[in-house]
């Protein structure tokens, strides 16, 4: 099978950008042809910001380029990753020109709300989701802080929703989990093609030894993660296991501090990944205290592939992933009490403990291996060519 992806790289490079490349390689391994249409944020600089946002209803560039990309390549499907906002829909007309299948992955909520998060002032926001105009995002200036970048958004995916673009130029639509498929249902996308798939990791290292009594922390120093929250449950004296946490942002500051004045915090900056894959496999649990819709984080993937079991907030679709006493524990979001709580029974859990680890690796390999991956991708390219072929026999 020949199959083009098409992305648009972020400025500041994530797990999208990383399944991207991943899926590439894994369709490569299996002896089928990849090729790539992308564009880069990094290219847009901070005074073209709200021109690239009202371009992104429409770039005839892409649409010229995505044409003479596919005439060269011949492909059996496209796979859209970003479009969002140098590609713009226009290569779903292109494909749709030269007849070729259209796959989307939404790897976040973009096509329901202007910030793509679901998420403002702190909190899961879901005035916009079932709105053709978005408004609430407008007033609220959720794009980027921008009243007109807000408003551009918002106009973007009202035209296409006017247009019937996501009816009739997209074929396939994947979600991440059955939160957001159920998410984007409402959101007014065809429930009839759309297909759950979980996002990839590209290497497996195997299940980790554990017995240590510590818990990770591993991804973006930020507040929608419920990094706040996390410092909040250790700053209470009990007995709470070492906190080992790793990554980078806007909270690095906040979290030094909580390291310098709390022993049993440790920070240890942005690691690589190799260094991850080890503390993963050591530590008793990895710590996912988001409090925002999150989509398929890399981190949890890469915790059960390890056999680590995974404590997480009951919010979007974690529960989908973490199964509530099999696989990890779900708490709810944003209360530091039940975290603190959950947390300090993990090390003493003893054989439970070791044999939640076993099942987090059976759940892994049973739904996340790329082996699983890769058999969901090829039913998903196949479902995507026959709905095209049955919409041109109908000639549409």
């Amino acid at each position: 099978m020949k199959v083009v992806q098409v992305h648009n790289y972020y400025r500041n490079p994530g797990g999208e950008d990383v399944v991207v490349d991943a899926e590439g390689n894994l369709l490569r391994e299996h002896g089928h042809s990849v090729s790539l249409f992308s564009a880069s944020n990094a290219e847009i600089t901070d005074a073209q910001q709200l021109r690239v946002a009202l371009g992104a209803v429409w770039s005839h560039r892409s649409y010229r380029r995505f044409r003479a990309f596919l005439r060269g390549s011949n492909p059996d499907v496209v796979h859209c990753h970003n479009t969002f906002p140098l590609l713009s829909p226009a290569v779903y007309y292109a494909a749709h020109a030269e007849r070729v299948p259209v796959v989307q992955t939404l790897h976040n909520f973009r096509l329901a709300c202007p910030n793509a998060l679901l998420f403002r002032d702190g909190q899961p926001c879901e005035e916009c989701v079932d709105r053709v105009i978005k408004w609430p995002a407008v007033q609220h200036k959720c794009y980027r802080g921008s009243g007109l970048g807000s408003a551009a958004v918002a106009a973007t995916l009202a035209v296409h929703r006017s247009f019937g673009t996501w009816d009739r130029r997209v074929d396939l639509f994947v979600l991440l989990t059955e939160f957001a498929r159920k998410r984007m249902i409402v959101a007014g996308l065809p429930a009839a093609r759309m297909a759950v798939k979980p996002n990839l990791i590209e290497e497996d290292y195997g299940p980790g030894r554990g017995g240590d009594d510590s818990v990770a922390f591993v991804g973006r120093l930020s507040p929608e993660k419920g990094v706040r929250v996390l410092l909040e449950a250790w700053k209470e004296p009990s007995r709470l296991p070492p906190l080992l946490m790793v990554g980078d942002g806007p909270l690095r500051g906040e979290v030094e501090q909580a390291a310098e004045a709390n022993p049993n915090i440790q920070y240890h900056g942005y690691q690589p990944r190799e260094h991850v894959m080890e503390l993963m496999g050591r530590v008793s649990a990895l710590v996912f205290p988001s409090i925002w819709y999150e989509g398929m984080p890399i981190t949890i993937l890469e915790a059960l592939s390890r056999g680590t079991p995974v404590l997480a907030s009951s919010v979007g679709g974690l529960p989908d992933i973490v199964e509530n006493g099999q696989t990890g524990w779900l708490v709810p979001p944003g209360d530091p009490v039940a975290l603190r709580h959950r947390v300090g029974n993990i090390v003493r859990a003893g054989d439970e403990l070791a044999r939640m680890r076993r099942r987090a690796r059976e759940k892994f390999e049973k739904c996340f291996s790329a082996d699983q991956n890769y058999r969901m991708l090829m039913d998903i390219y196949r479902r995507a060519i026959f709905v095209r072929s049955a919409a041109v026999g109908r000639g549409e």
